[in-house]
């Protein structure tokens, strides 16, 4: 009885530094570094005019970094990136920043 009292403390205070460890530790995240995503290059006729992301699944990407090469209308992607920092300039879609693209 002594003993399994012993383990249940033990495993109490080592469940509450493992939590108390995490919280401090400035690389532990909850939140996705990275997504992927696979659509098709769109012109878009509003705000000026840009390209966006139009996903598979009907999500809208708007890229602040999308390289000269895909910015084709209509050609199909695979786009890994973050969600972008800082304040939209277009009124379209997620704003992302593209970590890697490739035509799919």
């Amino acid at each position: 009885m002594k003993n399994r009292k012993l383990v249940g403390v033990s495993l109490v205070l080592f469940l509450s530094l493992i939590s108390v460890s995490a919280a401090g530790c400035s690389s532990f995240s909850l939140v996705r570094s990275y997504y992927v995503a696979f659509g098709r290059v769109i012109q878009v006729d509003e705000e000026g005019g840009f390209f966006g992301i139009k996903t598979d699944s009907g999500g809208r990407l708007y890229p602040v970094n999308l390289p000269v090469e895909f910015q084709q209308d209509g050609i199909s992607v695979r786009v890994t990136y973050r969600i972008a920092e800082g304040p939209a300039t277009q009124d379209w879609g997620t704003p992302i920043r593209i970590i890697d693209i490739r035509r799919f």
